[in-house]
């Protein structure tokens, strides 16, 4: 190798070794993402059914099938632990069914007139599920569940009393009607 050769690749090792250090110093200062962080990004990327909702403003949650005598309930008590209406301790499913309440993500608002015909969107005249939210202030909100869509990967839904139709995604729903089926337990 003549000495043009040498000082040649000795240039080049300089180079990739300055690529090496600037690719390293990059990747090493980036913050690291904590999985708070990861779950709030998560919450901002979809639309919440009810934006203003907190758990702390939940006394109790109502599920039920409209087309039935089937309900469940269940009430937060004074230490934030929730409770069947009998008075047992749930596990952790009555944290994650409020929370799924708190967070209920619509994909879309369907808007329909006063006069429409809701049968087409699970409404004849019952949909399959039925939650109310009861409120420390007394306030309820309630979401009437209909039909899958035809893609099958959310739900029509009535929402309070608005005039409109609220497309839900599926699995938040899924997991409602599972619990209503089949309610935790302690």
């Amino acid at each position: 190798m003549n000495r043009s050769s040498r000082r040649m690749l000795v240039i080049l090792v300089i180079i990739f070794a300055a690529l090496l250090a600037v690719a390293f110093i990059t990747t090493t200062r980036q913050p690291e993402r904590t999985i708070d962080s990861a779950v709030q990004d998560a919450i901002d990327s979809f639309d919440r059914t009810f934006p203003t909702l907190s758990i702390q403003d939940i006394r109790a949650i109502r599920l039920s099938d409209p087309n039935s005598d089937v309900a469940f309930i269940m009430t937060q008590d004074g230490s934030g632990t929730w409770v069947t209406d009998e008075g047992t301790p749930l596990n952790e499913n009555g944290a994650l069914i409020a929370r799924t309440m708190e967070l209920l993500p619509y994909l879309r608002i369907l808007p329909v007139t006063p006069e429409a015909d809701l049968t087409e969107y699970g409404f004849a005249p019952n949909g399959l599920i039925r939650a109310e939210i009861v409120m420390n202030d007394d306030s309820v909100h309630g979401v009437a569940i209909g039909r899958l869509t035809d893609s099958g990967d959310a739900y029509y839904a009535l929402v309070d009393n608005q005039p409109s139709i609220y497309v839900l995604l599926r699995n938040p729903v899924d997991y409602l009607i599972t619990q209503l089926r089949n309610p935790p337990t302690a």
